[in-house]
């Protein structure tokens, strides 16, 4: 993996978008880089509510897994949570065959979590977040 960062994180309204940026990225000699910056930004951001973007990831270690839960519990100690987004199939099958998709939530995209949740978009949600 290049030493480029594995995720990115853009604040959309009361969400943050985190996206996996590197395709290897939750593979197991990889996913602790991951897991690593995902944590920094939650003790940074407590109280943080993250969408995980999986638009990029082709591939799910168990070590994913693993990391994903810790990243999840440490979200709900400090008042966040976090939802998932934008599996392939496989990826998709993983979660549903582990069960994960019955502590995380997970929807289609971005925009099919925003619709839910707030009746629009997350770029309509940020400017009314913005203007509160």
């Amino acid at each position: 993996m290049s030493e480029e960062s594995s995720v990115s994180f853009e604040e959309a309204g009361l969400v943050t978008i985190t996206r996996v940026t590197q395709p290897d990225a939750m593979e197991a000699a990889n996913v602790a880089r991951f897991g690593a910056e995902a944590l920094e930004y939650v003790r940074i951001h407590p109280g943080c509510r993250l969408l995980l973007d999986f638009e990029n990831v082709e591939y799910l270690s168990s070590a994913a897994l693993s990391e994903i839960l810790v990243l999840h519990r440490k979200c709900r100690e400090t008042g966040g949570d976090i939802r998932l987004c934008g599996m392939n199939n496989d990826v998709l099958k993983v979660f549903k065959i582990t069960q994960l998709d019955r502590i995380v939530e997970v929807y289609d995209s971005p925009a099919t979590l925003a619709a839910q949740l707030y009746g629009r978009t997350l770029s309509e949600s940020a400017d009314s977040a913005s203007t509160s």
